[in-house]
């Protein structure tokens, strides 16, 4: 799809010794949503995670209209990161780094994970939903989450479904083309909105 008719957005499950996810995703008029990459890392501190996402946008030369996450975010963090006296979360690290204020955070479904993955599965099936590189470990995990059986499912990514929690944060936020204004798009309105009062 062409750049210029997609609206980019970034998910991610907050981690340091378990590992920190962050995925970039597109969507399309029609819904369409292609992951587009990931950083899969352990023991980055909230400072470093935040570098490596700009990284990651940087190398598309797009910077997402929103970011999800997971509540945790919002929790005091370790003590490496809280060395500026500004600084009293994760999320304050994150933008004292990165200059970014659009956050939506998700609680998360540890109780009923399979109903947004459900959704996901569907998805795939239907090639709503594609990955960018198929080695990565969110479409991997994706995939053990497709062969599964519900009650299996828990046990089989219990420790490793940081990518699988990341993709669930974003659906759990129910982004879609039509419902989502843009920065420019709400620029637009704006103008129009201004150039009426200027008439009347």
């Amino acid at each position: 799809p062409d750049y210029k008719d997609l609206k980019f957005f970034a998910t991610l499950d907050y981690g340091y010794s378990d590992e920190f996810v962050c995925l970039l995703i597109a969507i399309d008029k029609f819904d369409n949503k292609w992951v587009l990459q990931e950083i899969c890392q352990s023991y980055l501190t909230s400072d470093e995670q935040a570098k490596a996402m700009m990284k990651m946008f940087a190398s598309w030369q797009v910077m997402p209209e929103m970011i999800i996450a997971d509540k945790q975010i919002n929790d005091e963090g370790r003590i490496q990161d809280k060395q500026k006296p500004h600084i009293s979360s994760i999320k304050d690290s994150y933008q004292d780094t990165m200059n970014f204020y659009n956050w939506r955070t998700e609680e998360m479904d540890k109780r009923d994970p399979e109903t947004k993955r459900d959704r996901i599965r569907k998805e795939m099936k239907e090639g709503k939903i594609r990955f960018n590189a198929y080695n990565n470990w969110t479409y991997y995990t994706q995939q053990e989450l497709m062969k599964l059986e519900y009650a299996d499912t828990r046990e089989k990514v219990k420790g490793k479904d940081h990518a699988d929690a990341a993709l669930r944060y974003f659906y759990g936020a129910n982004i879609s083309y039509e419902f989502f204004l843009t920065t420019e798009e709400l620029n637009q309105r704006k103008n129009i909105s201004s150039r009426m009062r200027s008439v009347y």
